[in-house]
């Protein structure tokens, strides 16, 4: 089945105000064996099956035409990176794209999910995007409530049953 999508368009240049619980911080990736091993680890909590080796690091992240190196971060918990998150921007097109976000299960629920989308919003801003785009699961109905409270709206492009998919998840959201 296709993954959802949800559509991101700047509307301003005001920036979120990003707050991490106590303990918890932000920082870039840098390229090393060891952060790939420590990405390895957290996108097997969700977005894969299992941890893979370096080569889904080679393939999802290094073979996307927009990836740099400083588009991935971590959030770390005293300094042993929990949350990662990738916002990679096109210059050219003005197109942003928000990718592999995850949280390793012990930090979900304490707000990292939300800080992580105000701060995808925010790169895109600060990098000139005027759109952007995200793809996922229906059932990650805490990273939708995330991506649709900073202005992400859903996609009902893309598959003929996205339209009845995104119903079934926002009533789901709405209660």
């Amino acid at each position: 089945m296709k993954q959802l999508i949800l559509n991101w368009k700047r509307k301003s240049d005001e920036l979120f105000d990003v707050v991490l619980p106590e303990g918890f911080s932000f920082r870039s990736f840098d390229g090393s064996l060891k952060d790939i091993d420590f990405w390895l680890e957290i996108v097997q909590h969700g977005l894969t099956d299992g941890k893979q080796d370096v080569s889904l690091f080679k393939s999802a992240m290094e073979g996307h035409a927009d990836y740099l190196p400083q588009s991935v971060y971590f959030v770390e918990k005293s300094g042993v990176p929990c949350a990662t998150i990738s916002v990679f921007c096109n210059n050219e097109t003005k197109h942003g794209y928000v990718h592999m976000v995850a949280a390793v299960p012990d930090v979900r629920g304490q707000g990292i999910g939300i800080a992580l989308a105000r701060f995808a919003v925010n790169r895109l801003v600060e990098n000139g995007m005027e759109d952007a785009h995200l793809s996922t699961d229906d059932f990650r109905i805490p990273a939708i409530k995330s991506y649709l409270k900073v202005g992400f709206e859903p996609c009902l492009e893309g598959s003929d049953d996205f339209k009845m998919r995104w119903e079934a998840v926002l009533a789901k959201i709405n209660g």
